[in-house]
C-alpha cells in the first residue's frame, strides 16, 4: 500500500515505513498529518511544515496532474 492510500490508523500502522529521507530533506506520515522538513543530517531543520493528510494528497494530486503549456505572447 502507498502512504498516499493509507486512510485509517490501522492502514498507516501496516505500512512498512512511515518516513523517507534524502540527503537534505525528510517526510513523515503521521496519523493525521504529513510532516516535511529541510534538514541536513546532524543539523537543525531549516524548515518544517505539517499538513493535514488529505490536504497533502490534494497538493500531490495537483503536482502530478498534466498541465497544458501557457501560450506566450509574441514579441
Amino acid at each position: 500500500m502507498r502512504p498516499y492510500d493509507a486512510k485509517t490508523e490501522r492502514q498507516k500502522l501496516d505500512l512498512s515505513s512511515d518516513n523517507h529521507q534524502t540527503k537534505s530533506a525528510w517526510i513523515l506520515v503521521g496519523f493525521t498529518t504529513v510532516s516535511i522538513a529541510n534538514q541536513e543530517s546532524g543539523q537543525p531543520a531549516s524548515g518544517l511544515v505539517k499538513i493535514p493528510h488529505g490536504e497533502f494528497n490534494r497538493l500531490i494530486d495537483w503536482y502530478m496532474r498534466d498541465q497544458k503549456a501557457r501560450k506566450r505572447a509574441k514579441s
